[in-house]
């Protein structure tokens, strides 16, 4: 059985894992490409359309032009998923001079609509921090915090329909703002923050900052480093993970993990703690789960594998399947999310390129045995991870694509079987 939305199919595929039934793959959005119909038609048709020309060779004048080929085609990415089942994405569109919008689709009807206002309103979310781009926005809470490209402040809008950004940082503060967390209970976002007020030809200088919610003042919480990405605040708030890498180095090189303690008001206290990382290892996307245990990637071994450490029992990071495979990829973005860490961390679910394999795959490890059951999905590439965990379920929504597919925006709905106590 498959089930259909306009254009776009998807179907349902065996799932392997044994806490799992088999999962439905539903496609939500795709990649819409639009040809003139000289180009559908049959050739002696096209001919007679256009008439026989003759040019030299690489001189002939082709129907087939760069804007035609871009023009129509959708960039899809930093897929969400909301506590209440909604998704958000962002839609790159050439057709608006390449500005990104944010877009929503409702769990309960289907409904899908743009989130960003139109065109002309000249909101663009694109951050330049590092200049790469990625970790742009954050949607939660009914709300989404977002950079702007044009003047690279930070706004705040409702999710509900009809809603206006409004500014939340100052206009004049040079700053540039990326990877987003949600400090809820003290009423702040924790961000990346790269300064520019220096002006002239000196470097910008980066932090880790928080952003007050009420009134919009940044206070730098971490400096000491060239670079920082990836920072996580622990269940408890108690705590804060993040990486940190200096010139000459490049985020695969020599980068460090570091973890914070925060005091009441989420100020860091003492010096933080090195977790992971230096001479010649890179490490990324780390995580907190639930139990309080520390996740990342590490390239240790050399190969990014998974590894987890408890902290409040100091002890030493253990890879949690090591195989001669990528669990990671360069984090040229922010917002990398190859990884989920499921059922309290009894597993982890995770996108992996084995070499003995064709493509990426999906796949869920078992933290107790150490063994990896490899997902039958039908896609060989995959996006960001966003994953919704219910009592017997599992939403998992991204962008992937294989040979046979163009990319497209994806939920994968997984049941999760109950295991009887023995």
């Amino acid at each position: 059985p498959t089930q259909s939305f306009g254009m776009f199919t998807g179907g349902i595929r065996p799932c392997l894992f044994s806490l799992l039934l088999p999962c439905q793959v539903t496609v939500l959005c795709g990649v819409i490409l639009l040809l003139p119909a000289c180009l559908q038609c049959s050739a002696p048709a096209a001919q007679g359309a256009m008439g026989k020309q003759q040019a030299n060779l690489g001189e002939w004048d082709s129907p087939i032009s760069s804007e035609l080929i871009v023009s129509k085609v959708l960039r899809l990415g930093s897929a969400s998923v909301l506590a209440n089942g909604d998704i958000t994405w962002v839609e790159m569109r050439p057709s608006e001079q390449g500005r990104s919008v944010l877009m929503h689709r409702s769990a309960a009807d289907g409904a899908t609509r743009d989130v960003t206002p139109e065109p002309s309103s000249g909101f663009n979310l694109r951050t330049r921090v590092h200049e790469y781009g990625g970790g742009e926005h954050l949607a939660a809470g009914g709300k989404v915090y977002f950079s702007n490209f044009a003047d690279q402040l930070v706004y705040v809008q409702e999710l509900a329909l009809g809603s206006t950004p409004v500014a939340l940082t100052a206009a004049d503060a040079q700053q540039r703002f990326a990877n987003y967390v949600l400090d809820e209970p003290r009423d702040r976002l924790v961000v990346v923050c790269e300064d520019h007020s220096k002006g002239g030809d000196q470097e910008a200088s980066n932090s880790i900052a928080a952003i007050d919610l009420s009134s919009g003042t940044v206070t730098q919480l971490v400096t000491g480093h060239d670079f920082f990405s990836s920072l996580v605040l622990s269940p408890d708030g108690s705590k804060m993970a993040y990486v940190a890498w200096d010139h000459p180095n490049m985020p695969w090189d020599d980068v460090l993990l570091l973890v914070a303690d925060l005091d009441e008001a989420g100020l860091p206290v003492g010096q933080p703690k090195l977790v992971a990382g230096g001479k010649d290892t890179s490490v990324q996307q780390p995580q907190w789960g639930a139990d309080g245990a520390l996740y990342f990637v590490s390239d240790a071994s050399g190969w990014w594998n998974l590894y987890r450490t408890r902290l409040e029992q100091d002890s030493q990071p253990a890879a949690l399947m090591p195989m001669s495979a990528e669990f990671g990829s360069p984090p040229w973005l922010f917002g990398l999310h190859s990884y989920e860490v499921l059922q309290d961390g009894a597993a982890v679910l995770a996108v992996f390129d084995d070499p003995a394999a064709a493509g990426s795959q999906l796949g869920v490890i078992d933290t107790h045995t150490s063994s990896l059951t490899r997902l039958s999905t039908g896609y060989s590439s995959f996006g960001k991870l966003a994953v919704l965990q219910g009592n017997d379920s599992l939403t998992i929504v991204t962008v992937a694509g294989s040979p046979r597919s163009a990319q497209a925006l994806v939920k994968l709905q997984v049941r999760l079987q109950t295991q009887a106590a023995a």
